[in-house]
């Protein structure tokens, strides 16, 4: 599997758009399937759009809801720099769907480097995936 973070098409409705997000840094990984609503992805790639403008930009996006009262899972990404030659860093945190009432769901938490122009690229298929509701986005991890 290639190092990305991915969000994949799964269905869309009139209100939601159902993915399936998979993250993978090369030893560590998880998956889950969520829902967000319409435009949520492009609303997603305006707030991500120019990071990082300096040291201190910090970034989060969150798809789905954590926690046992909305159906699927959740992912977050938190967007940071590390230092001052502008290398970022990505936390992921990815949960799955609570199963009928279960009291704990499955949650992976990882770190991963990236690029900002590998950001810029995914960003671009966000808005494409936000549009044709079609395909994927893939944020490549070096």
């Amino acid at each position: 599997m290639d190092r990305c973070v991915q969000l994949s098409y799964r269905y869309h409705d009139a209100d939601v758009v159902e993915l399936r997000v998979s993250a993978w840094n090369g030893s560590f990984g998880g998956s889950t399937c969520l829902y967000v609503g319409q435009g949520d992805l492009a609303d997603t790639a305006k707030l991500l759009a120019g990071f990082p403008v300096g040291l201190e930009d910090q970034r989060e996006a969150t798809f789905g809801a954590f926690g046992p009262k909305s159906a699927g899972g959740a992912t977050s990404l938190k967007f940071s720099c590390i230092d001052g030659a502008g290398h970022c860093q990505l936390h992921v945190t990815i949960e799955a769907d609570y199963d009928r009432g279960d009291l704990l769901a499955q949650r992976v938490e990882m770190l991963c480097a990236f690029e900002p122009a590998a950001l810029d690229q995914f960003l671009e298929q966000m808005r494409e995936l936000n549009s044709s509701l079609w395909g994927s986005a893939v944020l490549a991890l070096p």
